[in-house]
């Protein structure tokens, strides 16, 4: 019984050399499973990082709520909600007004057909660039490159090329239909 005491204190010490690296304590970041990044110019004058991750991880997995923030602060947080998961998408200057833009695919609960969401930055607010661009889930991750070849620039500003979902002829032939639009930012309700 004399010795409980010494070996206790011992256990301690082991546990403490342990679980450390070099002397040094070891954080664990449990969030960098789902954590994303992007860096472009979002404010249309300096150059950031934005990182994407969830607010709350002990609710539902398919509940969770996400946070995009930029590292140095040139642009405001946005929240999304009620998300299975947040990829950004880096679009870069869309529209051709200054500002780089990022997508992000909007998961349904049920189906195959969900929504692409492009943000950008005007007036000191987030804003969807477009209405939401409808996408199935088997054509974005395969004929448009997990997402990257939905949204497409072009000459004149202020106009995106959208190529929406492909077309099944009756003779099994592809074609995807793409159309040029304005862009007509919106605030995010």
């Amino acid at each position: 019984m004399k010795k409980l005491p010494l070996l206790l204190l011992n256990f301690f010490f082991i546990g403490m050399f342990c679980c450390s690296k070099n002397g040094k304590n070891i954080m664990v970041d449990l969030l960098t499973q789902y954590r994303d990044t992007i860096v472009g110019k979002f404010n249309g004058i300096d150059i950031d990082t934005l990182i994407s991750e969830p607010i709350d991880t002990i609710k539902e997995r398919a509940f969770w709520d996400w946070r995009i923030y930029s590292k140095n602060n040139t642009v405001d947080t946005l929240i999304l909600t009620q998300r299975f998961s947040v990829k950004m998408i880096q679009e870069g200057d869309l529209d051709g007004n200054g500002t780089d833009e990022f997508g992000i695919r909007r998961e349904s609960d049920a189906g195959t057909w969900d929504n692409y969401y492009i943000y950008t930055f005007q007036n000191g607010e987030w804003k969807y660039l477009t209405d939401p661009i409808w996408t199935y889930s088997e054509f974005f991750y395969e004929y448009y490159n997990n997402g990257n070849d939905i949204a497409e620039k072009t000459d004149k500003v202020g106009f995106i090329k959208i190529r929406y979902d492909l077309i099944i002829g009756y003779n099994g032939e592809e074609a995807s239909s793409d159309t040029i639009i304005s862009v007509n930012p919106q605030s995010i309700k």
